[in-house]
């Protein structure tokens, strides 16, 4: 198996150009599942074949590097499905993302090895509770340590978004949560039985009638002109407090409302991103120690 990767550790140009590039590869469909495994997210874009792709001598990717020998590839997939290469040690949603995109493969060549890598993952990270929270966890908490809001905003129905609502123990210190999609049926369905949630479409929300402090969340991709443009209006009014944009190209405009502002790009986040990092790295030691001593060939 051949991979071809970049990633935030390797990737010669800033956090923002990446997160685009990755895009560009997910709007493209450069590999379709029939062909390999497809790792997009917003720190890295990876490929994994069972052969060398004419694609990227075609299209002169020269920002990629390659992997060709097998043991290595299934290895780098197994510790990016742990966290290893996460930009938050350990954080919990790529494991998610590795599995969803290893399922994709799956469906159209079954393969043991790649079902093995993604057991083996979760078996080790529940030995050593090598879990972190992603990065709408940490703002979330943030956001939460102020205790300045009565309402918070969530954007968008994706996995960020789902992943602060399922950790949640309770809605404190906010007194309600709304829910902004496109599809609300479609959101009900999936968050129906999470702390009494209220879903709404943006056209439902009416800005003149919002007279306490809110917090807003954003996690969306894909939204039209019409749909900025809301999100802008109710980002400036004055009882908007906080904002985060965890899309992966954050909604222009929002940084200079004179809000507090969060993005995945900004200093604020990467301060959390540390102090993360630093709690999790005895348990990237024991994780690391624990790999040296036990072959993990998946071949």
């Amino acid at each position: 198996m051949i991979c071809y990767y970049i990633d935030h550790e390797t990737y010669g140009g800033d956090a923002k150009t990446l997160a685009r590039l990755s895009v560009k590869y997910k709007h493209a469909n450069f590999i379709h599942p029939k062909k390999g495994i497809s790792l997009l997210t917003c720190h890295r874009a990876e490929f994994y074949l069972y052969k060398q792709s004419k694609l990227f001598t075609k299209h002169a990717v020269q920002e990629f590097y390659f992997i060709r020998d097998t043991v290595r590839t299934y290895s780098r997939l197994f510790e990016i499905a742990l966290g290893l290469h996460s930009q938050i040690i350990g954080e919990n949603s790529i494991f998610q993302q590795v599995c969803q995109s290893v399922n994709a493969y799956l469906y159209y060549s079954p393969n043991p090895i790649l079902l093995k890598i993604l057991r083996k993952a979760g078996e080790t990270r529940e030995k050593f509770g090598f879990y972190a929270p992603n990065h709408g966890q940490l703002i979330y908490e943030a956001f939460n340590k102020s205790k300045n809001s009565q309402t918070l905003i969530l954007i968008g129905a994706g996995m960020l978004n789902y992943k602060i609502l399922n950790s949640l123990k309770s809605v404190e210190p906010y007194s309600r949560i709304i829910l902004i999609t496109r599809d609300t049926k479609k959101a009900k369905a999936k968050y129906g039985d999470i702390h009494n949630i209220k879903f709404k479409s943006i056209s439902e929300i009416d800005i003149q009638r919002i007279d306490k402090k809110f917090d807003v969340i954003i996690a969306t991709n894909d939204i039209t002109k019409e749909y900025v443009v809301s999100i802008l209006q109710l980002c400036s009014i004055k009882h908007c407090i906080n904002i985060a944009d965890l899309s992966s190209m954050p909604i222009d405009g929002l940084d200079n409302l004179g809000k507090n502002y969060y993005s995945l790009f900004t200093e604020n986040t990467k301060r959390l991103i540390e102090a993360s990092n630093i709690n999790m790295a005895r348990k990237k030691y024991l994780v690391l120690d624990y790999l040296s001593h036990n072959n993990l060939n998946f071949l």
